[in-house]
């Protein structure tokens, strides 16, 4: 067992290393990256403008095209085509060596470029890349024909053909790396998943393959190095992709955050609902691209999207609050994708959304190890318990019949004594006593030995009707020498016939002993104890009342009604094992009654002070 966890403990050490390694490669790759973001304004160099069109066949030069202010195009979701138009300032871009302009988004790789000569429609040549790309050239204008359903927002750049192949590298670079890091984390997760049959594991692989593919998608990379001889894109199934992704999102959050188990319902019915429409719109994607009338169903899905995103934070928020410690591992790999994504927004460079998804994945994939180690250490207590568990049965076996062999002696040994007829009164008296406590402690065994049965069930217990006053006389004659010391009366205020529905040896010597040993031992000499029994509201209730020093009130929950060991001395210097007062609660739980506690301190109340201890019996 130690060498498995010293194993375990090397491989999260192991495991945790090289993401955080990968995590600052990737934020070197990131700065690098920024850095180039800011070389590429392009001021003066061209002149944009778009206008709906009608495919090829439109008239291109009849269009009413509106100027961009900016370089940034952005167009929402929509069933119709759109045309750029894009003029170069000749005496500008001739101070850039081998020109070259493009479009930012990937989305866009299936854009034709074509130009106008002598009336007629010539298509450009594009560069071999996953952007779309042309030679800039200040001679004519291009016209970039769009015709997706899809959300478009792109920038317009114009840098050299250097500057633009050695972009292309690096990126290309931080994806080689994206995607292997990503691979060897759905590997390694994945192959614990199979090996433990972990569900949360196995989802998270899901989760993780869903966003890779997702992003190798809007970034072009398998269109470009798949389809591309097949003149086909998987970009225009976009939506299809970002479904899955929320899917597998929602499916992950659910066992990840253990949704199943939470007692707010409205949270599992809320989860119910966004797995559906995510259900429903993977459905319903397959349809866009035939009839594009339904792009709608892609503003739906964005919603979707958000209010899962909402919906996933609030619930690790409500779960870490729970107790479930590595929803702050969810809560965190969520707040990367947002940061992003935010950043994304103002830069427009799809290399952000990568960093946050790596960041993501990397947090998520240690909170899973946080989970694995949690539960291993939650086992290795259960087998210590269960240990501990085993060695207690045999102790306690062991001193139940070896304390039983030894009453058995001292019972014969009294049963003789009893015999001998030349003994005067007070020996009598003595034996009488020694064989009470005797009997006292045959009792007692018979109690440990239904203890285990007692801790799973009542059944442990045989409850009878008990007669209550035969019961509290034979309890008080164990105490008649501790009463005589500190000249303590003792008022029994119970009439014949008076019972109650309990186990008589557990009623005697755990609930009644134990109240009566205690009244004893905080009444100061010469005071009175009150027993008495009394029907009320459909309850019996047997009453054990003193006048002695009293308990604090904010002790009493502590003392009665928690496991902890508390224990004080009497007035005469009396000690005890301080776990007397919690075996009374557990024992009176255990036949189905309840405890109620009252007590006032000396030093609080002159006139009354002492300790009312009720135990209510349910009326048969």
């Amino acid at each position: 067992m130690l060498y498995r966890s010293y194993l375990d403990l090397n491989c999260r050490l192991f495991h945790i290393k090289n993401c955080f390694l990968l995590l600052i490669l990737f934020l070197s790759l990131f700065f690098q990256n920024n850095a180039l973001a800011e070389n590429q304004k392009s001021e003066n160099f061209f002149v944009a403008e778009y206008s709906e069109c009608h495919g090829l066949n439109a008239d291109l030069l009849s269009l009413k095209y509106q100027r961009l202010e900016t370089d940034h195009l952005s167009l929402g979701y929509s069933s119709k085509d759109y045309c750029l138009k894009v003029s170069f300032n000749a005496d500008q871009i001739s101070k850039v060596i081998e020109p070259v302009f493009y479009l930012t988004s990937y989305q866009l790789m299936a854009v034709e470029v074509v130009q106008i000569d002598a009336g007629k429609i010539k298509p450009v040549s594009k560069f071999d890349s996953r952007l779309t790309a042309i030679k800039a050239s200040g001679l004519d204008s291009y016209y970039f024909l769009i015709r997706t359903h899809h959300n478009i927002d792109t920038k317009l750049h114009l840098v050299s053909e250097q500057q633009f192949k050695t972009d292309e590298s690096k990126f290309t670079l931080l994806l080689v790396f994206y995607i292997g890091f990503v691979l060897a984390l759905i590997v390694y997760n994945l192959s614990i998943g199979i090996s433990t049959k972990s569900t949360a594991y196995l989802l998270y692989s899901l989760f993780s393959f869903s966003f890779l593919l997702t992003s190798i998608v809007i970034n072009g990379v398998v269109d470009y190095y798949f389809f591309k001889e097949l003149n086909y894109y998987l970009i225009k199934h976009l939506m299809f992709f970002s479904s899955l992704s929320l899917l597998s999102a929602t499916l992950f959050t659910y066992t990840y955050l253990q949704i199943k188990n939470m007692h707010q319902k409205y949270l599992q019915l809320i989860f119910k609902i966004v797995f559906l429409l995510g259900l429903f719109f993977l459905i319903m994607s397959f349809f866009v691209e035939q009839n594009r009338s339904l792009f709608w169903i892609g503003q739906f899905i964005d919603m979707t999207i958000v209010m899962g995103l909402l919906y996933f934070i609030s619930v690790s928020i409500v779960q870490y609050r729970n107790g479930l410690n590595e929803a702050i591992y969810y809560l965190m790999s969520w707040l990367f994708v947002i940061v992003s994504v935010v950043v994304w927004l103002f830069y427009k460079k799809e290399y952000f959304l990568i960093f946050g998804n790596a960041a993501e994945l990397i947090t998520l994939s240690l909170g899973l190890a946080y989970r694995i180690n949690r539960l291993n250490i939650e086992k290795n207590i259960a087998e210590q318990n269960v240990l501990f568990l085993s060695k207690y049965k045999r102790l306690l076996k062991v001193i139940s019949h070896d304390v039983s062999n030894a009453m058995t002696i001292i019972k014969l040994v009294i049963r003789k004594a009893k015999q001998n007829t030349q003994m005067d009164e007070k020996a009598i008296l003595n034996i009488q006593k020694i064989d009470n406590s005797a009997n006292k402690i045959i009792e007692i065994l018979n109690t440990v030995k239904a203890e285990e049965s007692l801790h799973l069930s009542a059944d442990g217990l045989q409850l009878i009707d008990v007669n209550l006053k035969d019961c509290v006389y034979k309890c008080i004659r164990i105490f008649d020498d501790l009463l005589e010391l500190k000249n303590i009366k003792i008022h029994v205020l119970i009439n014949e016939g008076d019972s109650v529905h309990a186990d008589p040896a557990v009623l005697s010597h755990q609930i009644l002993g134990n109240l009566i040993s205690n009244a004893i031992k905080f009444s100061n000499v010469g005071q009175h104890i009150i027993i008495k029994f009394y029907i009320k509201d459909r309850k019996k209730i047997i009453e054990v009342k003193d006048h002695g020093v009293g308990i604090a009130e904010d002790k009493i929950n502590e003392i009665f009604f928690s496991d902890n060991q508390i224990t004080s001395n009497g007035t005469q210097g009396e000690s005890g094992t301080g776990y007397g007062s919690s075996i009374v609660t557990h024992y009176v739980k255990a036949m189905g009654a309840n405890l109620r506690v009252e007590s006032k301190m000396a030093q609080s109340n002159s006139q009354y002070h002492g300790t009312t201890i009720k135990i209510e019996f349910p009326f048969k």
